[in-house]
């Protein structure tokens, strides 16, 4: 088995696609901006790097939300019998602050 790279893509803070957080880095602007989806004592957050247009109260999670569009544009490259690989510094975070808001 070979392993190639027949499509990439990204979602950060910046904005959709790779070209949106290189320019953004290069800008040398932040994706940091107020966050006012959660707060309280449970999880103290004022400030955060987050994807704008997603919905935390949705049927799916935010990974998936950011999954889908990003699978639909590269499916033309895609082999059907592909492996996906995700990498993520912060995912599945909703699920997360969903155990957070149960415990507290």
């Amino acid at each position: 088995m070979k392993a190639v790279v027949v499509a990439h893509d990204m979602v950060t803070a910046y904005g959709w696609g790779v070209e949106s957080c290189w320019y953004g880095l290069l800008s040398r602007g932040t994706g940091i901006r107020k966050f006012e989806r959660a707060s309280g004592k449970s999880f103290p957050v004022e400030k955060a790097a987050f994807v704008s247009g997603l919905n935390p109260d949705g049927d799916e999670t935010l990974v998936m939300q950011m999954l889908k569009p990003l699978i639909e544009r590269s499916r033309p490259a895609i082999p059907p019998d592909a492996f996906l690989l995700l990498a993520t510094t912060n995912g599945e975070i909703d699920v997360l602050r969903a155990v957070v808001l149960t415990v507290s």
